[in-house]
């Protein structure tokens, strides 16, 4: 349909009609797992991002943007189709592994649609999570990531695919590229001069001290889990079998014994080694800035960056993603286009979706040859000037790292109130403005659970989900199901036969 809007011809006229405007190359950037309180044009004291920072000020900075749900898959197909996960129906990474994403009628991703309105489409991703045999990669027609067996890799490496394939291209023609980057996942392993470069400091000990960590009290909670040890603090001294580092089980362990001890000293270490990492990511994105630059396409590129969720690093007594904490599902949103376009630069502070990104991107550059597509959005153009919306939608993710299987659960986040459904319990309420997560107070505030209870349930019988495949995989979904295994997701007893 979107080829067959392209191909109609023009009808004969009296006078040539004026030459169409070019299509803006479009590029997404997307960080995996980056705290948006590490960057400096969120007011982060160390200097770890000085190329996004420079974006950042001839860009539009989206200062409230929240990720559907803090999950690699789910969250990506989001950003692509302008879907929630109940609606484009993935909600899991493991999922996607068993049950890839087809193209579909009001389902479609952005490089479904771009494809077939005529740009050319590159994907480059750095995990495995991102594979194509989860079917992501459906409308790009160069897709490149790391192998199941070998499930992750560098910026350097994925940016500098990248960049060959732009390389390849012919002039004028439009483009659509997808950058996708692992290294602020935990284990968090950056290189030596990232890691000279940050080493822990005064500043770092003092910004750690302002957010009210128990360093005493996370000791007490995972110094005997293998997982924790193993993914947050570098432990690799005590031995287990593959799949018990996998699950995470803690060990029997002498009473009082621990495998590792976190304090402030390891704190301060985890943080160094996270910030070195989101460094990393942030010279890509200036190596990926100067190299369009410099073969004179930078000028009319729009340029998307974010992450697809946040990540726990000792905050709420957690570490990690996966679950519906706001650390967890805050993120980073950048949006700069070519001059032409007439966006100026700016701080937004409207509470948005990533499902927000893509109608707000085709509201400044138009929806010519892409009409069928921009129906099915579920979000709203946060740059308009009337912008009724007052909530988000945030969920747990339905699978957690020692592959237990939850429940869909999707909660509400307003401009002061966040909603959040328990399983076989009431419904949790928190106030933004005051104590926030670590108080629940929907007991004293019954009205307000009751009218966003309705809201939600409203949105709620939208929704697309439909049950997960649980039976036989096929070979290659079992070496991809044993690769995620590896990174950290799923493996457990119920996972047998993966």
């Amino acid at each position: 349909m979107l080829g067959a809007l392209l191909a109609l011809p023009l009808l004969a006229s009296p006078q040539a009609p004026a030459a169409a405007a070019p299509r803006p190359n479009l590029v997404l950037f997307t960080a995996d797992t980056l705290r948006r309180e590490h960057l400096g044009l969120y007011g982060y004291p160390r200097p770890t991002s000085p190329r996004l920072d420079e974006l950042a000020r001839e860009a539009v900075v989206f200062d409230r943007a929240f990720a559907p749900m803090a999950t690699t898959f789910p969250s990506h197909m989001t950003m692509l189709t302008g879907l929630y996960p109940h609606h484009h129906g993935h909600t899991s990474n493991r999922g996607a592994a068993r049950t890839p994403y087809q193209p579909a009628a009001g389902k479609l991703t952005l490089a479904n649609a771009l494809q077939a309105a005529g740009y050319r489409t590159g994907g480059f991703v750095s995990s495995a999570v991102l594979n194509e045999r989860t079917g992501i990669g459906a409308g790009f027609q160069t897709y490149d990531g790391p192998p199941p067996n070998k499930p992750t890799r560098g910026s350097a490496e994925t940016v500098g695919k990248a960049l060959a394939w732009v390389a390849s291209l012919p002039a004028g023609e439009p483009f659509f590229l997808w950058i996708h980057v692992w290294d602020t996942h935990e284990p968090n392993t950056p290189g030596p001069e990232a890691v000279a470069r940050f080493a822990p400091d005064d500043t770092l000990r003092t910004w750690i001290a302002g957010r009210g960590i128990d360093a005493a009290l996370l000791d007490r909670t995972f110094s005997t889990d293998y997982s924790i040890g193993e993914r947050f603090f570098q432990l690799t001294s005590k031995a287990e079998t593959e799949k018990g580092r996998r699950v995470g089980r803690p060990l029997k362990l002498a009473p009082g014994a621990e495998l590792f001890e976190i304090d402030e000293a390891a704190l301060a270490t985890l943080y160094a080694r996270y910030d070195a990492c989101v460094w990393q990511i942030d010279a890509q994105v200036g190596r990926l800035r100067d190299t369009l630059a410099a073969a004179g396409r930078w000028d009319d590129t729009a340029f998307l960056f974010c992450a697809d969720h946040g990540q726990a690093l000792g905050e709420n007594v957690h570490f990690g993603h996966g679950t519906n904490l706001q650390i967890n599902v805050s993120v980073p949103l950048v949006m700069r286009f070519p001059a032409r376009f007439g966006v100026a630069p700016q701080r937004n502070a409207r509470l948005v979706s990533l499902a927000d990104l893509l109608p707000t991107l085709f509201g400044r550059i138009g929806t010519a040859g892409l009409e069928d597509y921009v129906q099915q959005f579920r979000g709203t153009d946060a740059l308009a000037p009337v912008f009724a919306r007052e909530h988000v939608f945030t969920a747990e993710a339905t699978e957690f790292k020692r592959g237990k299987r939850q429940p869909f659960l999707c909660g509400i986040v307003t401009e002061r109130w966040k909603l959040v459904p328990v399983d076989g319990a009431p419904a949790r309420l928190y106030d933004l403005s005051a104590a926030g997560e670590s108080v629940d107070v929907a007991a004293q505030n019954p009205a307000t659970v009751k009218a966003l209870e309705a809201l939600l349930a409203a949105e709620l019988a939208t929704s697309r989900l439909v049950p997960e495949s649980t039976g036989p995989v096929t070979p290659e979904q079992g070496e991809l199901l044993d690769g995620l295994g590896d990174l950290g997701y799923g493996g457990g007893d119920e996972d047998e036969d993966d």
